[in-house]
């Protein structure tokens, strides 16, 4: 585990969301944490945000929480919705990995993947902004770029050395857990606060609104 790992595992050791009155059941739901951000300097009111990775990425759960703990509305692909543990293709064939292109399209007709992509499709166009965590596949690369393509914002956690990607120089680069809160705001609640040049940068994209 490296380092930025251990201080992502310690901010997200208090409750799994922010703290707010009466908690909320889904966890697509807002959470509160305007009064912090504002005292932050980092805009007049929670963010929705997309998180993009891969099922492999052990670090995206932490990221998902450490992004609702600053009081964000954050989407987990991993839970979409109450009772719903994310899609999987051996949900709908489990020798899914053998397909042929032809069985590969006829798949993406079963309900159980309209049903999946219909989660993802619907957070990722509501989000004001979309966070890459690298390493990733293909259909966060995907998302990420669809994202980036409607004007919202971006920005690519990258904590651990990865192949250089010359598209991402329209986006935030994040190598560090006080760069991401510097981009998103402290922990609700913490006396952390932010500084440097992400702080400036997240700052004038949230002034007027997301971009």
């Amino acid at each position: 585990m490296s380092a930025e790992d251990e201080r992502l595992n310690a901010i997200c050791a208090g409750p799994e969301e922010s703290p707010q009155a009466g908690g909320a059941s889904d966890p697509r739901e807002p959470d509160s944490g305007v009064a912090a951000q504002a005292s932050a300097g980092i805009g007049s009111k929670p963010l929705r945000i997309y998180v993009a990775s891969s099922w492999r990425n052990l670090l995206q759960p932490g990221i998902v929480k450490a992004l609702r703990w600053c009081g964000h509305d954050v989407y987990d692909f991993r839970h979409p919705a109450p009772g719903d543990e994310g899609f999987s293709w051996k949900e709908i064939d489990g020798g899914w990995q053998s397909w042929t292109p032809e069985q590969y399209r006829e798949a993406l007709k079963h309900p159980i993947a309209a049903r999946g992509y219909a989660h993802d499709i619907e957070a990722l166009r509501a989000c004001d902004a979309c966070v890459l965590v690298l390493p990733s596949g293909r259909s966060a690369s995907w998302e990420f770029g669809y994202a980036m393509g409607q004007g919202k914002r971006g920005a690519v956690v990258m904590f651990d050395a990865c192949e250089p990607e010359l598209m991402y120089r329209g986006a935030e680069i994040l190598t560090s857990v006080d760069d991401l809160l510097n981009a998103f705001g402290g922990p609700v609640g913490s006396s952390w606060t932010p500084s440097g040049e992400h702080h400036a940068a997240a700052r004038a994209s949230t002034e007027g609104g997301a971009r």
